[in-house]
């Protein structure tokens, strides 16, 4: 999943969290707004402090959590303000702390669900080498 999906969807579920998993059709206005401003600005806060997803996932450690959530502090903080700017009051100020939380939840668990999952495959494959395994049976 891309960076953009995994954003995209903490926002989305930051949403179904507010309103109770049935966002009310007056506020479908705000949440796309909302939803462009936070693609927008994380991808660009992401990319700025060398999150990129896909070159790194497998040796992901406890530091790339940190920065993780350095960024999503930033890129939120700076989503904040950007939405108080453009929308204003009528965007629920609680998405704010809701889609930082549920952002660092989603990234930090798609990366080292990634790491768990290389480090099984190269346990499993190294176990086959030292068997024997992948020997071809005569």
């Amino acid at each position: 999943m891309g960076l953009q999906a995994l954003i995209g969807l903490s926002f989305w579920v930051a949403y179904l969290l507010r309103f109770d998993f049935s966002i009310p059709t007056s506020e479908l206005p705000s949440f796309w707004r909302g939803f462009v401003m936070v693609l927008l600005v994380k991808i660009i806060v992401f990319c700025f402090m060398g999150l990129h997803l896909e070159r790194w996932w497998r040796y992901v450690g406890f530091s790339d959590l940190i920065r993780l959530c350095e960024a999503n502090l930033l890129a939120s903080i700076v989503f904040s303000a950007t939405a108080l700017a453009l929308i204003g009051p009528a965007f629920p100020r609680s998405i704010y702390f809701l889609d930082l939380l549920v952002c660092v939840l989603v990234n930090a668990s798609a990366r080292f669900v990634v790491r768990l999952q290389y480090e099984a495959s190269s346990e499993l494959s190294s176990r086959r080498g030292e068997k024997g395994l992948l020997e071809p049976i005569s």
